[in-house]
Formats: structure tokens, sequence, C-alpha cells
């Protein structure tokens, strides 16, 4: 019998705290989206005890800008992570380098839809709904857009003179 959980976060990244994983850029294009209105809730995986630096910053804007970013603590038991895979409605993985990628694989398995970065790892384990540049905050939030469905404005393009008039400004 499959057990079946409510989701409970629009996203998850299970990855440790270490620079190469990302979370800055991450953590940045959310906060370009609770700019814009919206607030994706996402669940995190960091070890409290290793990664305290991280977490003070993700509680700093999750007050600052009213971010739903919830950390779940270092996961080794495999039915707990299972189980927060499930309670997620996507994987986003904006790691910028990985010898392997194994929650891409683990996310597929659960046929959890996947957004990453569009590197050459990703594509070798999955094959993501959306992807993004990982180096671009804009680009993490406009793939978090993409995959909730969520209407961007289209972008106006100016013409000259107006172009100088708001640089100037």
């Amino acid at each position: 019998i499959e057990i079946t959980f409510d989701k409970v976060y629009d996203f998850i990244y299970t990855a440790s705290g270490d620079p190469h994983k990302n979370h800055d850029t991450l953590i940045n294009a959310l906060i370009i989206l609770a700019k814009q209105g919206h607030y994706p809730s996402l669940a995190l995986t960091l070890d409290v005890g290793k990664y305290q630096c991280l977490l003070t910053r993700v509680e700093e804007v999750k007050n600052k800008y009213g971010l739903k970013i919830y950390n779940l603590g270092w996961v080794e038991k495999k039915e707990i992570l299972r189980e927060s895979y499930l309670k997620s409605t996507f994987l986003v993985y904006p790691s910028k380098l990985e010898s392997f990628g194994v929650p891409l694989i683990e996310a597929n398995n659960y046929g959890l839809p996947i957004i990453a970065s569009e590197l050459d790892y990703v594509r070798d384990v999955c094959d993501p709904i959306a992807t993004f540049n990982p180096d671009s905050p804009m680009s993490i939030a406009r793939a978090i857009k993409r995959a909730l469905s969520i209407p961007s404005e289209p972008i106006r393009i100016l013409d000259s003179k107006t172009f100088i008039q708001n640089v100037m400004a």
C-alpha cells in the first residue's frame, strides 16, 4: 500500500550547506519573489551544528521579507527523507557542482518534478521540468514562477529616449 502525504512545501532542497550548493543565490531568488508578492515555501535539510552561519542568514531574511523557509535539519533516515520528498511539490536544485547528484535521482524516483541548474551533471541523471542559470537569482526566481504557474509581467521594451531618461534619473 502506497502512503500519500499532503503537500506541505512547494519546494525542497536536500543538500549540505557547503558553498557550491548555492543556497545564497536560491535565497536571493526567494527575496526577489517576495518583493513581487510571491511567497513559495521551501524546505531545507541543513545540519544545525555545521551551518549555523547560513541558518542565521535564513532566519534574518525570513524575518525581513516574510519568507517561508523551513529547515528540517540533516535527514539521515531514509524513511524520513522519503516522507520529506513526498510532502514537497518540487525539488529545486541550484547546486553549481556535483559528482553525481543523488537528490536528483531520489526526487525522480519519487515522481517529484525537478527544477535545477542548467548544467551537464543535471542532464546526466534526470530530465528537469525547468532549468535556470545557477549564478542568477532572477533566473532561479523565473524558473520557480514557471513551475508554480505564476504569470510573469512581460518585459516592457523602452525606446532609446525613455531608456536614457530612466538611466539618468
